[in-house]
C-alpha cells in the first residue's frame, strides 16, 4: 500500500482514513465543506492534525516539514511565479532539489514537452491562456517527482473545450502515478481515477473501485453526480424496502435482511412517466407533482421530489406536462437495484 492516511481535526469536524495503492489514482468526491481539500492540505503540509497519522511508501510524513515529503500540490489556479518563464516556473522544483541549472532547465523542458507546453517555454505567465497555465502548473507538480501528486479541481477554472484537452493530458501522465483528485466532476472520477472516496461532513461515506461506486453509488451525492435515483429506507423483506413515502421492489445484491437500512438505486431512463396510474407490470409507483422539467441532450429530465425520469420531448408534449402537474412515476422491478446500506 502506497499511502496510509488517517487523521483528524477537531476545528472542522473531521475524521477520515485512506489507503491508496502505488501507481493508482484516487478521486475525493463530496459537497464543499465536506473535507476534501482538508486531506490535501493535511498531506502536503498545510494543516497540521490533532491526532492521527500518514505513511507514503513506508515513510511517516506528519513529522516532516512540507519539503520533505516528496508530494506536490497542483490547485485550481495555476500559481505560477508571474516573473518567471515556464521553463524557469518549472525547473524551480529540480533546482530546489539542488539540481544544476543547466540540467534542472533540461528537465523542465522535458516535462514541458510531456504536458504538451513545450513551445510556451520562454513566455511568461502573464502570456498564457488558462489552458496553457494549467499545463504549465503541472510539469512543475511533476518536474518535483513528487511520490504523490495531489490534484485540487485542476479543470475547474477552465473553458468547457479547453478542460477537454487539460483532461486527455492528465489521463495520459496519470497512468502509473500514484495521485489524489478532488473534483466535482463525475467524469473527470470516471476517466481519471482507478477509485473513488465520497466525503460528508468530514466522513468517507463511501470508497470503492471507480466502476463499482458508479454502478452502485451508496450515497445520495454519488448517486446524485452519476445521474441515478436513490432511495433509502428499512427493508421490508428480502426484496423490498420502505422508504418516508413509499415501497420500492427489486432486484438485491445481496439479499437483504428485514429492518436493515437498505438503499434502492435506478436509472432515470427506466422510469415511464403518466398521467393516471399505470396499469400492468411496473410493480413500483409513485405518485407526485413534477418540480422541474430541465433540458438534457436529446431528452428531458422531469422531477419529481427527488426522483426524476428521462422522456423525449414528444412524450412531454403528448402527456401536456408542465411544473406542478400530477403524474405518475413507474419503474419496473428488475431495473432497481437493492443493497444494503
Amino acid at each position: 500500500m502506497s499511502l496510509q492516511f488517517d487523521a483528524q481535526l477537531a476545528a472542522r469536524n473531521f475524521d477520515v482514513s485512506l489507503q491508496l495503492p502505488e501507481a493508482e489514482t484516487l478521486a475525493l468526491l463530496g459537497l464543499n465543506g465536506a473535507g476534501k481539500s482538508t486531506v490535501l492540505q493535511l498531506l502536503s503540509g498545510l494543516l497540521t492534525p490533532d491526532s492521527g497519522h500518514a505513511q507514503l511508501n513506508g515513510r511517516a510524513l506528519f513529522g516532516l516539514s512540507p519539503h520533505e515529503r516528496r508530494i506536490a500540490l497542483m490547485a485550481q489556479e495555476p500559481l505560477l511565479f508571474p516573473h518567471m518563464s515556464a521553463v524557469n516556473n518549472v525547473a524551480f522544483g529540480p533546482r530546489s532539489r539542488g539540481l544544476p541549472k543547466a540540467d534542472a532547465t533540461q528537465a523542465a523542458l522535458r516535462w514541458l514537452d510531456e504536458v504538451d507546453a513545450a513551445e510556451f517555454a520562454d513566455r511568461k505567465p502573464a502570456e498564457l491562456s488558462g489552458g496553457q497555465a494549467q499545463r504549465v502548473a503541472l510539469a512543475r507538480a511533476l518536474a518535483a517527482e513528487p511520490e504523490l501528486l495531489l490534484l485540487d479541481e485542476p479543470l475547474a477554472a477552465l473553458d468547457v473545450d479547453i478542460a477537454v484537452a487539460v483532461r486527455q493530458t492528465l489521463r495520459r501522465v496519470l497512468r502509473g502515478r500514484t495521485a489524489i483528485l478532488v473534483t466535482h466532476e463525475i467524469l473527470d472520477a470516471v476517466l481519471l481515477a482507478d477509485r473513488i472516496a465520497v466525503l460528508d461532513d468530514g466522513r468517507v461515506v463511501e470508497e470503492g473501485p471507480t466502476q463499482d461506486v458508479m454502478r452502485q453509488p451508496r450515497s445520495a451525492f454519488a448517486a446524485s453526480l452519476c445521474g441515478l435515483n436513490m432511495v433509502t429506507g428499512l427493508a421490508l423483506d428480502e426484496y423490498s424496502l420502505r422508504s418516508d413515502t413509499t415501497v420500492i421492489h427489486g432486484e438485491p445484491e445481496p439479499p437483504l435482511t428485514a429492518g436493515q437500512q437498505a438503499i434502492a438505486v435506478f436509472r432515470p431512463s427506466a422510469v415511464s412517466v403518466h398521467r393516471a396510474e399505470p396499469s400492468g407490470s411496473p410493480r413500483n409507483v409513485v405518485r407526485g407533482a413534477l418540480t422541474a422539467l430541465e433540458p438534457q441532450a436529446h431528452l428531458v429530465r422531469v422531477r419529481m421530489a427527488e426522483l426524476s425520469a428521462d422522456i423525449t420531448p414528444a412524450s412531454v408534449a403528448e402527456l401536456d406536462l408542465t411544473v406542478g402537474s400530477d403524474v405518475w412515476f413507474a419503474v419496473k422491478a428488475a431495473e432497481v437495484a437493492l443493497y444494503p446500506a
